[in-house]
């Protein structure tokens, strides 16, 4: 149990010593930071529609692997079965190496059956499950938590005994009485439903968009945000800005890029916070600040 992400791979550093990890590009840019703070080597590896293709790691230091397979950060990309398999098989190849699974916000599933946990499939022996509290509950809470392979435990229980956890007992005990009582899970049904209301009602009002026919709506079946992606003749920075003028904060996918690579211009949507009149209001805004997709292709070139 940690208090963070943070807490987390610093107990994972310990225990594996130095190494390289691959991450997602894009993907989340703490992720990285904390990494280097911990003196890990990262290689970014560029995610296609599927998620991170271990195939495309060309870098033999590699030892980790660190994925959000439930709902990608950012692409909103839901890993399929075949290519965790690929994954598992790629970390069987060398007894040194793991698959960090980052499952932050899999409890956020609205359509289509949910899909196992990398550490629930065979061959599950060589993941770290990584989730929290964060997105399920409040950020505030500060509670993350960690699976380890059976290996890796004995190795931390064995070596370092005085490892101390830095969340707090009274607040481990209330949350396990939360969950244990049935109320976490009440709440995740609750919480859904709300979501969901809010994810309709903005889609529905995306798609009342005159420009509507000039994007395309990705990774809406899972997780708390989801994908605008725009014709390729868009410019992401115009989207950006134009937004921004007029009040509205809205992130372009080239924010989470680790490395430059090439892209259809997105826009990352999120919802979670927002309430149904504040998803009408941008809306609007956005109705007015992205008018200019409309225009013809000259006038967009210009």
């Amino acid at each position: 149990i940690g208090s963070g992400s943070e807490s987390l791979i610093a107990i994972i550093k310990m225990l594996l010593g130095k190494g390289t990890v691959a991450l997602e590009n894009p993907g989340y840019p703490k992720t990285r930071k904390i990494y280097t703070l911990n003196n890990l080597d990262s290689v970014a590896v560029t995610v296609d529609d599927w998620g991170l293709n271990p195939a495309k790691i060309k870098d033999d230091k590699v030892s980790l692997i660190h994925v959000t397979p439930s709902h990608q950060f950012p692409t909103g990309t839901v890993m399929p079965v075949s290519r965790r398999l690929e994954l598992l098989e790629w970390a069987r190849k060398k007894s040194d190496r793991y698959i960090i699974e980052d499952d932050y916000d899999s409890e956020f599933r609205f359509a289509g059956k949910p899909i196992p946990a990398l550490a629930g499939l065979e061959g599950g022996e060589r993941v770290i499950y990584l989730n929290s509290f964060t997105k399920s509950i409040a950020p505030s809470l500060r509670i993350s938590f960690m699976v380890l392979p059976k290996k890796l435990k004995l190795r931390l229980e064995s070596e370092h005994p005085y490892y101390t956890c830095p969340v707090s007992l009274i607040s481990q005990v209330a949350l396990e009485r939360f969950i244990g009582r049935g109320s976490f899970e009440r709440h995740l049904n609750r919480m859904k439903k709300i979501y969901r209301v809010k994810r309709d009602y903005l889609i529905s009002l995306l798609n009342e968009l005159p420009f509507k026919d000039r994007f395309q709506i990705e990774g809406e079946e899972a997780g708390l945000h989801f994908l605008l992606k725009f014709a390729s003749d868009v410019s992401e920075t115009r989207l950006v800005e134009s937004a921004a003028k007029l009040g509205v904060r809205v992130y372009g996918l080239d924010e989470y890029l680790i490395e430059k690579c090439e892209h259809q211009p997105m826009i990352i949507i999120g919802y979670s916070a927002l309430s149904l009149d504040s998803i009408k209001k941008a809306i609007k805004i956005l109705r007015t600040a992205w008018a200019w997709l409309g225009e013809s292709e000259d006038a967009l070139a210009r």
